[in-house]
Parts: structure tokens; C-alpha cells; sequence
């Protein structure tokens, strides 16, 4: 499979909660350790997509966003590891199967 290059602008774009995934948030009535749990996969389903590197070099990275949006550091390794080979489902629409409501 061919490595796609990303930008780090791009990156950002692409790990940030968009307007149609809060409202899910507040339809599905998520918790904040929920909301926080979406983000952290999200952040990760991103970066393994892209192939930006090993689970060492996302941990630093991962941190390094949990503090720029106002979330504590992650003290160990473990809390990723968990997250990481867990399935994402995005609340976007777009990616939903345009849901029959």
C-alpha cells in the first residue's frame, strides 16, 4: 500500500471535532470522558491511516495534542496501546450511510 504524504495543517483539520459531531455528541447525550475517549480514537484512526509512525512516536504526539485542547498528559503507554487497534466509528454524517431517520 502507498504512503500518502499529509500536511501537518491537514493533520490538524483532520483530527479536529466538527460541528456535525457535537450535535451527535449532545444527541447521544456522550459524557465528557466519552467525548475525550472519541477525540483520543479519532486522533489515532488519523495518524495509523496516514502511517505517521510507530505507537512511541504517537504517544508523544498524542500528548503533545491532549495538552494543546486543554487535556491532561497521558502518564503511561498503556491508555493508548488500549485505544490502539480499537475500530473508530465516526459521528460524522458523511461517513454514516446517510442514516434514514
Amino acid at each position: 500500500m502507498k504512503k500518502v504524504a499529509i500536511t501537518e495543517q491537514e493533520f490538524k483539520e483532520a483530527v479536529s471535532i466538527t460541528k456535525q459531531e457535537k450535535e451527535n455528541f449532545k444527541a447521544r447525550q456522550f459524557t465528557e470522558k466519552e467525548v475525550e475517549m472519541y477525540h483520543m480514537k479519532k486522533f489515532i484512526h488519523v495518524y495509523r491511516l496516514y502511517e505517521l509512525g510507530i505507537q512511541a512516536e504517537c504517544y508523544r504526539q498524542i500528548n503533545e495534542f491532549r495538552l494543546s485542547i486543554g487535556y491532561k498528559e497521558w502518564k503511561g503507554h498503556r491508555s493508548l496501546s488500549r485505544l490502539w487497534n480499537k475500530p473508530f466509528d465516526s459521528l460524522e454524517w458523511k461517513y454514516c450511510d446517510d442514516w434514514d431517520w
